[in-house]
């Protein structure tokens, strides 16, 4: 007789990687909490760890065969406080509280954004016709990535390099619009997703981080400002690699059009 898997190892397949969800928005909800207080540093390392265990959380579904579509959904949730509200949040009380209504609208449009790009990839998980190389690219700035870069303006304020609270509030009003644009965007972003990387090329990164390991709790901030420099100006890159797979590599560019929100709906594989 077949023996078939017992139903409660299939459970606890599942239930891992939805811990590991449910402490990444434990995480996203305490930075909250750390904001209010006037925390801000101990808040942003609260979604700093949210974006660690996001990144987790699909990896270990995968490796112990535990993908759900109630788990797709919930980490979607979470997303949207972790990396739409949360960072918006903070924001809002370290400095665009002093422009009152323009800066919570500014705040609202963030969240927004990361609301529609998460939308955009729940959709787009359910084409079946998408080219596999699109894989490699993200349509706009993904979640995660948007809320670090919501964040510069306390990275630059803890490293000392601007002045914070409200003297920079109008500036800082600009630049979350724009980083919700980017989000919306249908600009490619590399996805990281899929790189392999050669034995020595693995050997150097990994010699690189246990030296850089001491940097990372003595300049965090600065390095956050460093990472953040760094993913912007692989954009442009990004954008020159696309059209040259889109012109070689076969498949469609299947992007959709909402006509009436003028939401763009690309076809892309993380939100």
């Amino acid at each position: 007789m077949k023996r078939q898997n017992s139903p409660q190892a299939g459970t606890w397949r599942h239930l891992l990687p939805n811990a590991i969800t449910c402490a990444a928005l434990a995480c996203g909800v305490t930075a909250i909490r750390f904001g209010i207080d006037g925390e801000f540093r101990t808040a942003v390392m609260a979604i700093i760890l949210a974006m660690m265990l996001d990144a987790l959380d699909g990896r270990v579904a995968r490796a112990v065969d535990g993908e759900s579509p109630f788990g797709a959904e919930l980490d979607s949730l979470a997303d949207l406080i972790n990396f739409g509200v949360a960072p918006g949040v903070l924001i809002w009380l370290s400095s665009l509280h002093a422009l009152g209504n323009l800066g919570w609208i500014a705040i609202i449009f963030f969240a927004i954004a990361c609301c529609l790009r998460l939308a955009r990839f729940n959709v787009a998980t359910t084409d079946p016709d998408e080219a596999a190389w699109k894989a490699n690219y993200f349509s706009g700035v993904n979640a995660p990535a948007g809320a670090a870069l919501s964040m510069v303006p306390l990275y630059l304020g803890f490293s000392g390099l601007v002045p914070g609270g409200a003297d920079i509030a109008g500036y800082v009003a600009l630049y979350m619009a724009a980083i919700a644009a980017l989000m919306v965007s249908r600009i490619p972003t590399y996805s990281f997703k899929n790189v392999r990387l050669s034995k020595p090329v693995k050997l150097v990164l990994a010699l690189g981080f246990l030296v850089l390991l001491p940097s990372l709790f003595l300049h965090t901030w600065q390095l956050l400002l460093v990472g953040c420099c760094i993913y912007i100006l692989l954009i442009p890159f990004s954008i020159i690699n696309y059209r040259q797979d889109k012109a070689r590599l076969p498949g469609d560019d299947n992007e959709e059009v909402d006509p009436d929100s003028a939401v763009i709906l690309p076809t892309s594989r993380l939100p």
